[in-house]
C-alpha cells in the first residue's frame, strides 16, 4: 500500500500528461528519495531501542518515542524549508533548467516528505506493539485517498495535483497512526517541533538575504550551517545525534 502511495500518481501523470510531465516529476521525487532514504536509516536505528524500551512499559516507549521525534523533527524541518526557497536552481543545477519548471511539486513533495519523517516514527512504535492489522488499514485508507485525488486533480492542476495529493495522504499516515499510538497510551505532543522550527526561521531569513547575490550552493551551505548553529543556541539539537550519544534512553 505504501508503495501504491508513491507510485500511483507517476503512472496516471504518464497515462494523463504525457511523458515530459513524468519527467518534470520524477526529477522532482529523486531529490525526495534522498530525504526519504535518511528518514528510513533513522528510523530503522532507533527500532532496537524502542523494543526494548516496550518491554519496560509504556513510560519508557514514550519516551524513546518522544526523543525519536525530537531527531526526525530536526532533520526534516531545515530540509523542507531549505528546500522550498531553493527549489528552482536546485532542479535546474542538478538536471538542467528545463526541470525548473517543476518547482512547485518539489516543494509540496518536500512537504510529504517532511510528514513521511515524522509518521515514520509511529510505523516502529506499531511494529514493535503488533499492531500491523490497524497499518495496513492506514495504509490502505492512505493509497485509496491518493488514487482518487490523483484522479481528480492531475487533470486539473498537473504535477502540482499530485504533489497535493501525495501530501494529503502522508497527512492522513500521520494522523491516523498517532490516533493508533493514542490508543495504545504513547504520548507525543507537539513539543519537538518547536525548536527546529524556530531555527528554520531565523536560517530562512538568512537564505533569503543573500539568495539574490550568492550562488545557490553558498546559499544550501550557509543555510545548513546557520540551521545548526542556531538550533544549537536554543539547546535543540537532539543529543540521539550528538557523538558519543547513549546506546539507550
Amino acid at each position: 500500500m505504501g508503495t501504491l502511495t508513491k507510485t500511483i500518481d507517476v503512472v496516471l501523470i504518464a497515462l494523463l500528461l504525457g511523458e515530459a510531465q513524468v519527467g518534470l516529476y520524477s526529477a522532482a521525487y529523486r531529490i525526495c528519495f534522498l530525504v526519504v532514504g535518511l528518514a528510513v536509516a533513522l528510523h530503522a536505528a532507533y527500532l532496537p531501542r524502542l523494543a526494548r524500551a516496550a518491554i519496560e512499559g509504556l513510560d519508557a516507549a514514550s519516551t524513546v518515542t518522544r526523543r525519536a521525534f525530537q531527531s526526525s523533527a530536526s532533520l526534516a524541518v531545515p530540509f523542507v524549508v531549505g528546500g522550498w526557497i531553493l527549489a528552482s536552481p536546485l532542479l535546474a543545477n542538478l538536471f538542467g533548467a528545463p526541470f525548473a519548471a517543476a518547482h512547485n511539486a518539489f516543494r509540496l513533495l518536500l512537504l510529504a516528505m517532511g510528514v513521511l519523517f515524522l509518521h515514520g516514527v509511529l510505523l516502529q512504535v506499531l511494529v514493535v506493539f503488533d499492531r500491523t492489522r490497524p497499518e495496513l488499514l492506514i495504509r490502505g485508507a492512505a493509497a485509496g485517498l491518493n488514487l482518487i485525488l490523483n484522479l481528480i486533480w492531475i487533470p486539473r492542476f498537473g504535477i502540482e495535483g499530485a504533489a497535493m495529493a501525495t501530501v494529503l495522504a502522508e497527512t492522513l499516515v500521520l494522523v491516523l497512526r498517532l490516533v493508533v499510538g493514542h490508543r495504545l497510551g504513547i504520548a507525543v505532543g507537539g513539543g519537538f517541533l518547536v525548536k527546529p522550527l524556530l531555527a528554520s526561521a531565523l536560517m530562512a531569513a538568512i537564505m533569503l538575504a543573500i539568495d539574490s547575490v550568492a550562488p545557490w550552493w553558498m546559499t544550501f551551505g550557509v543555510g545548513g550551517i546557520s540551521y545548526v548553529l542556531f538550533l544549537a543556541a536554543l539547546r535543540g539539537l537532539p543529543r540521539d545525534l550528538l557523538p558519543g550519544s547513549p546506546a539507550n534512553p
